[in-house]
């Protein structure tokens, strides 16, 4: 499933019956069940909304994704495929929350070539995680096979994080609030405090 056409979805608006919005590919048929992104989706009024794409496969972003101001999207990602073989995410475009929090959930390879900003980031499903752009993001929790990961926000949270090998790069604060749990374990960045 492609979301091509630039009135699809462009605008979440503030019509109070488009408060959130699911797109699924479902798990049935023939089709590879993935989705691409490929026009702008934003919430543009109405306060904070969700969009929720749920992928039998894999989802890549071609396309912006993002709130606005005083209107938070909050983002959700369910890329099933099965480890090690299909699922996964591509984010070849920006994802900006405003505010939002922004949830990755695969057994795949998500990877970028453009940045993202949310406030809370949660990468679930037992994936392999490698964000190494300009990311931007306030709190942090994980279960995954690996994270490689760099944010550039004067502070990070990090909640419950499980995972094999965890590489992390900051320049600001980390607070850890709740166990870290994993293989090996890279902090890094200039000036970056822990």
């Amino acid at each position: 499933m492609s979301l091509n056409h630039s009135g699809l979805l462009k605008s979440m608006g503030p019509d109070p019956n488009t408060t959130n919005v699911s797109i699924t590919t479902g798990v049935m048929g023939n089709q590879a069940g993935n989705i691409t992104v490929n026009a702008i989706i934003e919430n543009t009024g109405g306060g904070t909304r969700t969009l929720t794409l749920d992928a039998a496969n894999a989802i890549t972003v071609n396309a912006k994704i993002r709130g606005s101001t005083n209107n938070a999207l909050n983002v959700i990602f369910n890329a099933a495929g099965t480890p090690g073989s299909g699922g996964g995410v591509t984010l070849a475009d920006n994802v900006n929350t405003f505010g939002g929090d922004f949830t990755i959930n695969t057994p795949g390879t998500v990877t970028q070539s453009a940045a993202f900003s949310a406030n809370a980031l949660n990468l679930l499903g037992g994936g392999s995680f490698t964000l190494n752009s300009a990311n931007s993001f306030a709190s942090l929790t994980a279960t995954a096979s690996a994270v490689s990961l760099r944010n550039t926000a004067t502070a990070t949270i990090f909640g419950a994080i499980t995972t094999g090998a965890f590489t992390f790069n900051t320049g600001g604060t980390v607070t850890q609030t709740a166990a870290l749990v994993a293989t090996t374990a890279n902090l890094l960045g200039t000036g970056g405090s822990y």
